[in-house]
Formats: C-alpha cells, sequence, structure tokens
C-alpha cells in the first residue's frame, strides 16, 4: 500500500521572508538545550506526542507482537510517562520501554480497548514504550506524554472509564465519576471512537460546573477521533471529566481518565529547557478525503512546522492558520508525482489551545499522514537556507540500510528534521545521532505486515556543524523492494 507522510512544522526563514543576511540572536528565554529544574512538585506537562493510526485495510501485528510509542525527546530523569492507546486486541500481555522501567494500568474500558498506563520516577533517556499485544491486531492508535512533578511512588489516586460505545456526540464525552482522595491530583481524560470511524469538527476541552479545575488539550486530533486533555484539581469533590466534541455527531464513543498525585519533596521530577518538541500530532487523512483539511491543534512553543512527505499529492499552496500568520516552505519539493517532501513552517507564534491548520491538497489522498510539531525555544529566525534544506531521491530495488543524505547544520545549536517518502516496505531504524518518530517495529516478523507509518520520520538534536548522514534501516522479510524514495532533512536553529 503506497503511503505518505505529512509534517506540520512551526519554523521561520530569513530567506523566505528577505532577511538572509541578518544575522541570527537567540530567542528570548533559550538559556541552553540542556534540562533542568529537579524538585518540580506542581504536575506539569513536559511533552506529548499523538501517533499516527494503524487501521484495518489489511494491516495486521501478530498474537504476541508488539508496537513501539514514541516520546519526541529522550525524558528526564524521575519523571512520569502516561500512555493511552485504543486498540481492538482482546488483551494486552504487556507494556515494557528501552529503559526498563516498570509500567502499569491504570484503568481501561470494558469494551474496545482504551487503556491508560504509567511509569513513574522514569529513567532518564525512555522514549520508546513497547506495547505487546494478545491477540491479532488490525488497530492501533497512541498518545505519550511525559510529566514532571508527579508522585515517584503511589501516584495513581483515582480511575475511571466509560465504554460499551454508548456515548454520541455532538455534546460532552465522560469519563465516569472519580472522587479523589487529595487535592492537587493532576487528572487526565482521553477520549476516542471505533469502527465506524466518525470525525468531530472541533474540541472543546472543560468539565461543565467544576470551577476547581482549568483544562488544557494536549490532543485534539480530528481524523482518527482522539482527544486529550489535562488540568490540576483543586478539589476532593467528585468530578467526571467531560471533553465536548462538535460537528455531526461522532458515534461509537469511549473514554478513560486517571487521576495523579502531585510530588511532595525534593527530586521529585525535572523540567525541560532549550529548544525542543512540545508536541507532535499526526493526523491520517484517508482515501476519499477532500482536497481541502483543517486541522485543530493545540500548541504552546514558538516554532509551529507543516513537513510534506506524500505518494500521490502534494499542498498545492502553503498553509495557512486561524491566526492568519504566514507561513513559508524551506523550498520546493522533489518534483511533480510521486514522493514529493516538503517542510513549511511559522515563527514566532503565541500559545493557542484550539489552533486551525489550514492546507489544501492538489490530489486524491492515497491515506496520507500529517504531522504537526510544536517546538519551543526556536531562534526568531530559525531557518537559513543554503545547507540547511536538503533534498535527495533515487530507487532501491532491496531492503537494505540505505543512507540517503548528509546535512551540514549551518550553526551548531538547532533541530534537525528528516523525513523519507517510500513506494514499499517499512522503516525499523535510523541511525545514531538520529532519533525515530515513526515506525513499525514488532517483535516477530510472521503475521506481521506494513502499516500507516512506513514512511520515515527523525529529528535530530545538533550539537555541532559537522556533516551528518541520514541512514534509514527497512524490514526484511516482506517480500519488497524498497523502490523509489525521496527524503529531506531540514535544521532550525535555537
Amino acid at each position: 500500500m503506497r503511503i505518505a507522510l505529512l509534517f506540520l512544522c512551526l519554523s521561520t526563514s530569513l530567506f523566505a521572508q528577505g532577511f538572509g543576511q541578518l544575522p541570527a540572536f537567540r530567542a528570548a528565554g533559550v538559556i541552553k538545550p540542556a534540562s533542568g529544574g529537579g524538585g518540580v512538585t506542581t504536575p506539569t506537562l513536559v511533552q506529548w506526542m499523538d501517533g499516527c493510526e494503524m487501521d484495518n485495510t489489511g494491516q495486521s501485528v501478530a498474537s504476541s507482537g508488539k508496537i513501539t510509542c514514541f516520546l519526541p525527546n529522550p525524558t528526564q530523569s524521575s519523571n512520569c510517562i502516561i500512555l493511552f492507546f485504543r486498540t481492538d486486541a482482546t488483551s494486552i500481555t504487556g507494556v515494557t520501554d528501552d529503559k526498563g522501567n516498570t509500567w502499569t494500568k491504570a484503568t481501561n474500558s470494558p469494551s474496545r480497548m482504551n487503556a491508560i498506563y504509567y511509569t513513574t520516577n522514569c529513567a532518564a533517556s525512555t522514549r520508546r514504550i513497547f506495547v505487546q499485544v494478545g491477540s491479532t491486531t488490525t488497530l492501533f492508535t497512541y498518545w505519550a506524554g511525559e510529566f514532571a512533578g508527579i508522585a515517584l511512588s503511589a501516584a495513581l489516586d483515582k480511575a475511571a472509564a466509560t465504554g460499551n460505545e454508548t456515548q454520541h456526540g455532538p455534546g460532552g464525552i465522560t469519563s465516569g465519576s472519580m472522587t479523589p482522595s487529595v487535592s492537587g491530583d493532576m487528572i487526565i481524560q482521553f477520549i476516542s471512537n471505533s469502527s465506524p470511524f466518525e470525525r468531530p469538527t472541533n474540541y472543546v476541552v472543560g468539565t461543565a460546573g467544576s470551577p476547581n479545575i482549568t483544562w488544557q488539550l494536549c490532543d485534539s486530533d480530528m481524523y482518527d477521533t482522539v482527544g486529550a486533555a489535562w488540568g490540576i484539581y483543586s478539589s476532593t469533590s467528585a468530578i467526571n471529566p467531560s471533553i465536548t466534541i462538535g460537528g455531526s455527531a461522532p458515534q461509537h464513543m469511549d473514554s478513560v481518565a486517571a487521576a495523579f498525585k502531585a510530588a511532595t519533596g525534593a527530586g521529585a521530577g525535572n523540567l525541560a529547557t532549550g529548544m525542543r518538541i512540545v508536541g507532535i500530532q499526526c493526523n491520517t487523512v484517508e482515501f476519499g478525503d477532500t482536497t481541502g483539511q483543517t486541522n485543530q491543534y493545540p500548541v504552546s512553543g514558538n516554532l509551529h512546522v507543516v513537513a510534506c512527505s506524500s505518494g500521490d499529492e502534494d499542498l498545492s499552496t502553503v498553509p495557512t492558520d486561524s491566526e492568519s500568520a504566514s507561513w513559508y516552505a524551506t523550498g520546493a519539493r522533489t518534483g511533480a508525482g510521486l514522493n514529493a517532501v516538503r517542510f513549511y513552517y511559522r515563527t514566532n507564534a503565541p500559545s493557542n489551545n484550539s489552533l486551525r491548520v489550514i492546507y489544501t491538497l492538489d490530489g486524491t489522498p492515497s491515506d496520507l499522514g500529517v504531522y504537526l510539531i510544536d517546538i519551543a525555544g526556536a531562534n526568531s529566525f530559525p531557518f537559513s537556507g543554503g545547507t540547511d534544506d536538503v533534498l535527495t531521491n533515487g530507487n532501491e530495488t532491496g531492503t537494505g540500510n540505505n543512507t540517503m543524505l548528509s546535512i551540514v547544520p549551518s550553526t551548531a545549536s538547532g533541530l534537525a528534521f528528516g523525513v523519507n517518502s517510500i513506494d514499499f516496505n517499512t522503516v525499523t531504524n535510523v541511525n545514531s545521532p538520529w532519533l525515530q518518530l515513526s515506525g513499525f517495529l514488532p517483535v516477530n516478523n510472521a503475521g506481521n505486515t506494513p502499516y500507516f507509518e512506513n514512511n520515515g520520520f527523525a529529528v535530530y538534536p545538533v550539537s555541532s556543524t559537522n556533516s551528518t548522514a541520514l541512514t534509514w534501516t527497512f524490514q526484511s522479510g516482506l517480500g519488497a523492494n524498497v523502490g523509489n524514495w525521496s527524503c529531506r532533512a531540514v535544521f532550525f536553529k535555537q
């Protein structure tokens, strides 16, 4: 199946604005690309990622297979990681990660599996989370987030879940009532629907009649119909978390929620500083979608990105948004036809819990993904052109490693993003110092087939101006060559 990826990246271009000769300078408040802030006692969202959905169009993970979920950045030490997923698996046999943290289930819905798992006091640099399914699985999507300021142990206070796919929109979708034992809990709620998937037109956060919490959206995926919100609840009264959805009445809705205790004392978690990804939201554009698309997206960083890795279509115009801001392209696409890859960006952006990003396709979608990337700590003029934008393409008749390009950053501090578009097969890894952000990584090959994220998506935290290669690894045993491919890397300055 031909698959495509699309990045949405918040960034700015000196060349695009006609300021190519101005000197770069650091954004206000950026101190260094390191981390710090030990002793956090107020729960704070550090980073999050909404992953693209594996759908049921002939794609599957076999029983006992593992699905990999990614965080955008390596975690800070002593923080809490929360994972939500929706799947048609009849059971989950384990959740693990790449640093050996211990995972616990908070709750799950009684019908189609909507579940919350968490780990507290996590090891530094945790980034990959593995969900092992107990049955053949054809549906899977996830949200993963890192919080500072959550209790290091015995963190779960209460949890709730509604199921049987009986809630209908438009209107509030509730998780069920829960009564915290202490004031100051961090409450997080997730909503989702199941097949047949109907889409809302917007998400409105907030639990009616509760003055003791201020909610913040942290996911508003209108394509996969997954929404998430969190807040600090300064009460011990019963609360029934609710997210309101609008539009043409999505059906078959479920919701899960959990309340986590705040930390007490030093060493309870760490915040991140410097240039970093705050959140990534992936939207799956399906067959038959219209050419005009509007995404809702909660943002808090100062650099917001549209990167496009497409199979049969491209964006026909530069994106726009609900704030009437200016967006720019880093450069031209590969060329007409298949495997077009591009990045778009917007700089100096304010926080907005319901930003709308609007784009128009130049053809009929063929199962295309849209990544919206929210970045904090970026330079006010983050893109310089030249060697900061590298584009290559070719054809691979096998499935081995492929070094598609090298990038030479213009400065020694910032973030480089890499994306490829391939005809067949699926990406399983990327070379260091790049960090993979999507891919199909089952633990066994038998019964597994490629799914939506067969294109590559990666980030490289830049710390030098050395030439850095980008090498993708493809899964063997699938009986398909990689075929035609295009790859692009773009660097944005701190």
